[in-house]
Parts: C-alpha cells; structure tokens; sequence
C-alpha cells in the first residue's frame, strides 16, 4: 500500500526543482548486499583550495528540502 497515492507527481516536483537548481542526483551502495542506498546532490565542479559544503538533514525528512536554498 502506497503512502501517497500520487507519489509520482512528488517524484516528478523533486526532478523539476533539482533541475532548476542545477543540481545532480547521484548515489551509492553502502553494503555488500546493495540494500543500503546513500544518495545526494552535486552542484558545479571542484575548485583546488575551495571549500566545499555539506548539507545534512534530519530523520523526518529528505534531502530534496535543500533543494530551494540551492538554486
């Protein structure tokens, strides 16, 4: 049983604002069986001496909440 019945349009908000953001969904498996899954954002490219930054957000919710402080 699905939780919210149009999980697609929220699928589809999140691909949208990523996109405007100029943001790129990557991700990992994080154990040999591949059941843990680490996914995150990328935005622009490394610069040699520049800092990067990390976003990090709680239990009750997801990373697409930084999503609109990025663009």
């Amino acid at each position: 049983m699905k939780i919210l019945e149009y999980d697609w349009l929220l699928d589809l908000y999140y691909e949208i604002t990523a996109a405007a953001a100029g943001v790129k969904k990557h991700s990992l498996t994080i154990d040999n069986d591949k059941k843990i899954i680490f996914s995150y954002y990328e935005k622009g490219k490394q610069v040699p001496g520049q800092s990067s930054m990390i976003f990090i957000h709680g239990f009750s919710s997801n990373k697409e909440s930084w999503l609109s402080l990025l663009q």
